[in-house]
């Protein structure tokens, strides 16, 4: 019996002596011919992997038609033949086995999945999005950052052995001809991208030999794709005629070295262009997920982060909605390729290309919005944060954060979105906005020049989302763009970094919205502005290191200049402070919290605020309203109304 657990021995061949691997790469020279004959390997295995692929996609009547197709023909010739039972009682012994082994089989455990659980009975204080205190802690120590990505622990990447073990789990989900032609590809990828590795000067990213490289598969697929336009209207297309477009272009770069050496950059062009015959095998739908993930993990391990990119940017189908906010990576199998990019940010590498994949998947609706305030995305808000506040700015991340605002600020237009998930998704925007206001916050009470510039860098974030959400107010929910503009003034209030004009236009703002938005009721706005002042108030006292009830009484100090209307002025400060103590779980801020005056029952209060839950005093803490409750209270407060009269 063969052992499975075991590579097969074309794995073994993919990890070769190093040193051994060098030498033999640098002896070798990069002609037109190697690099030809190296993509032929590939693109022959991509030809044999799409012929499996159709055949798969079929019905299986019609590859069963196809299949008797010739031997149908020499059938119609001769009569059928009678079935015979030879051993009749041998087939029925055969039945029997079967049944009585059917009644001995113990009947497969029922497993309780996410979608049987009920996980909507949470407390009003879970947030989704969360920026622990070792997060803040981090930033805040480390203002005067000058690279580009936030500094990180040195993490190596995916070893050859893990990577040949996720290979061989492969096996288990994938047909035997695709797995083969899997790790086959697998291994001749390895091979291209260890070949390539030498130690030899590589162009600049941004120089024009590199550019001019990266971009020579781009010009061979145009060239290719004429030449069978032509071929068309000319008519002499034929199977067998293919373009020598790929053989011209490589044997005139090889005219730029030497005759018998070749030239050197060579490696840069055929490493570029088996990328590009790999992003459309994957956007072709000839990879499983699994395996897709593989090729990122693969790219990664040779600190090739853009090229990882490319190649999970290009899945085809759209990834599956999350079926609760405490879904991981791992709980759908069309994540796979996002989860191994997003295990980059743990390293040293930079977030770019990361930031920029993320922002295409969600743009072209590959990856569903509601991925974003789960659990197994809170690592990319904080590596989000860590970019935003490092010293040299990071426009992929700024553009990534005000697009995923802008998103969640939009009104609900489909019928299926329920009660829970608009919460869930208006709680996510929240949290995002509490945190960079509070790190805003942190930066913008000192004088020196590294933290004015985070803090100015943030403040221009937040005021570049109000800007576009006014611009498109049309579609975009008032109550959203008030706890936006809100948390610019907060921002700006006593920042060192602004000056007065800006704060004056700030303060301006709010209360043009607070008096002059139509369509959107008074208890919306108070439940957005409340949400926001309590989150943003534990951010604040994560940062800063000070009590989160202080913060809490700093930011209603400074809201209440703005000379709030009464129904946002009247209980702001005590629901405030009792949801704080919900969040922090800190008796201290209970305490704070039962100090404080009740605020007047005729304005929007503890009673109204939160929609299904109610404030049990006697516990001191948020119980899920029962249906019949208020109804039991009704009836029992107007019979000790009789009993008293």
């Amino acid at each position: 019996m063969i052992d499975t657990t075991l590579p097969s021995p074309s794995a073994h061949r993919m990890i070769p002596d190093k040193a051994r691997n060098q030498t033999k790469g640098e002896a070798r020279p990069w002609t037109a011919t190697r690099c030809n004959r190296l993509l032929r390997q590939l693109q022959c295995r991509l030809g044999a992997l799409r012929k499996l692929v159709q055949e798969a996609r079929q019905p299986s009547s019609t590859r069963s038609t196809a299949k008797r197709t010739g031997s149908d023909d020499g059938a119609l010739s001769r009569p059928s033949k009678r079935t015979r039972y030879t051993y009749a009682q041998r087939r029925s012994t055969t039945s029997n086995t079967i049944k009585s082994n059917a009644t001995i089989t113990t009947p497969p455990r029922s497993v309780r999945t996410f979608g049987t659980m009920n996980l909507g009975r949470t407390s009003p204080a879970t947030g989704r999005v969360d920026f622990p205190t070792p997060l803040f802690r981090k930033i805040c120590s480390q203002p005067t950052t000058s690279s580009c990505s936030p500094k990180k622990d040195k993490i190596s990447g995916p070893t050859a052995a893990s990577l040949l073990v996720k290979l061989q789990s492969i096996r288990r989900l994938a047909p035997e001809g695709h797995y083969r032609i899997y790790e086959t590809i697998f291994g001749w990828l390895n091979g291209l991208l260890r070949s390539t590795e030498a130690n030899l000067p590589v162009p600049h990213p941004k120089s024009l030999l590199g550019l001019c490289l990266r971009k020579v598969p781009a010009a061979l697929a145009e060239i290719e794709a004429w030449d069978r336009h032509v071929a068309e209207e000319n008519g002499t297309q034929s199977a067998w005629d293919t373009s020598n477009a790929s053989v011209e272009l490589y044997g005139q770069l090889e005219s730029f070295g030497s005759a018998e050496l070749g030239w050197m950059p060579l490696r840069h062009v055929v490493r570029a262009h088996a990328l590009s015959i790999l992003v459309k095998a994957v956007s072709e739908g000839l990879f499983e997920p699994e395996f897709i993930s593989l090729l990122a993990e693969l790219y990664l391990s040779f600190m090739c982060e853009e090229d990882a990119v490319a190649i999970v940017a290009s899945i085809p189908s759209q990834v599956a909605k999350p079926r609760s906010s405490l879904n991981t990576l791992d709980a759908v199998s069309g994540l796979q390729p996002v989860a191994a990019i997003l295990g980059s940010l743990k390293g040293e590498s930079k977030p770019r290309a990361v930031f920029d994949c993320l922002s295409s998947l969600i743009k072209s609706g590959k990856l569903p919005l509601e991925w974003l305030y789960t659990k197994g995305f809170r690592g990319v808000w904080a590596a989000t944060l860590e970019a935003l506040s490092t010293r040299t700015p990071e426009p992929s991340a700024i553009d990534f954060t005000c697009m995923v605002i802008e998103l969640l600020s939009l009104k609900t237009t489909t019928k299926n979105d329920n009660d829970t998930n608009q919460k869930t998704k208006k709680q996510a925007l929240v949290n995002i906005v509490a945190g960079l206001t509070a790190t805003a916050i942190a930066f913008g009470g000192s004088y020196a020049s590294a933290t004015k510039e985070v803090a100015r860098r943030l403040i221009h974030l937040l005021d570049r989302c109000v800007n576009e959400l006014q611009r498109k107010s049309k579609t975009i929910d008032g109550g959203s763009l008030l706890a936006l503009a809100l948390a610019r003034y907060i921002a700006v209030a006593e920042s060192k970094c602004v000056s007065a004009a800006i704060r004056q236009e700030a303060e301006v703002e709010c209360k043009q919205m607070l008096l002059g938005q139509k369509g959107v009721s008074s208890q919306a706005q108070y439940r957005e502005a409340l949400f926001l002042v309590s989150s943003t108030a534990q951010c604040q006292g994560r940062a800063c290191s000070i009590a989160c009830h202080d913060a809490l009484s700093w930011i209603c100090t400074v809201l209440e200049r703005l000379k709030l209307p009464d129904w946002l002025r009247g209980g702001l400060r005590v629901d405030g402070a009792f949801l704080l103590a919900q969040k922090t779980n800190n008796l201290r801020d209970l305490a704070f919290a039962e100090k404080l005056p009740v605020a007047n029952k005729d304005l929007i209060g503890t009673n109204t605020v939160f929609s299904g839950w109610r404030w049990e005093e006697g516990i001191s803490e948020w119980v899920f309203l029962d249906p019949g409750s208020e109804t039991r209270n009704e009836k029992g407060n107007a019979t000790r109304n009789e009993n008293d009269s």
